[in-house]
């Protein structure tokens, strides 16, 4: 994989504007791991990895992390440590990819009043939903807009906005015209 250039710009505009960085965290290997390390070899920046890129679980979206195991091998061993966002992935890791540290688990962390909250509808009888996402198998985009379809039979005055680019974006389309909803589905990058 190649060094995000735009990354790596930006970090040199980062650092011009306030300083150095006591440590970096790359939110997945890739791309900002790949790009953490090299600051690292540059920098001697110290760096963390939270991993929740689902594509080491499911080999279907289009990336052959073969290919970079050894390269992701390194990336993780140079780290100051590596986390996932469940017990589950975290073994799995540890399993897949025999490295020198074991991955610790940070769950996605969600306010209780978050959960609790009552959803309250506005007056009004449309209602927008947004789905912000990459558009590739994984994401299960699929499920949203035929989720959007039932709750639109009860509300047909209701609209869905999906916004992402990726490869699913044409089969995505194409089932809001199967499932005839397409008016009610608008697409955006």
């Amino acid at each position: 994989m190649h060094l995000n250039i735009w990354g790596f710009f930006l970090f040199k505009r980062y650092i011009k504007k306030n300083g150095v960085p006591d440590i970096i965290h790359c939110q997945s290997i890739f791309n900002s791991g790949f790009l953490g390390e090299y600051i690292f070899d540059k920098y001697k920046i110290p760096y963390i990895i939270t991993e929740h890129n689902s594509g080491f679980y499911h080999e279907d979206q289009g990336v052959d992390f073969a290919k970079f195991y050894k390269q992701t091998v390194e990336i993780i061993n140079k780290s100051q440590k590596c986390f996932t966002v469940s017990n589950f992935y975290s073994k799995y890791l540890d399993n897949l990819l025999r490295v020198n540290q074991n991955w610790d688990v940070h769950h996605n962390i969600v306010d209780n009043s978050f959960l609790s909250t009552e959803i309250k509808f506005p007056n009004t009888k449309n209602f927008i939903f947004l789905c912000v996402s990459r558009l590739d198998k994984i994401k299960n985009i699929d499920l949203i807009i035929e989720s959007f379809k039932k709750f639109n039979i009860k509300y047909p005055d209701s609209e869905l906005r999906i916004v992402g680019v990726g490869s699913e974006l044409q089969n995505l389309k194409n089932l809001t015209k199967a499932i005839q909803i397409n008016k009610k589905v608008k697409f955006f990058r």
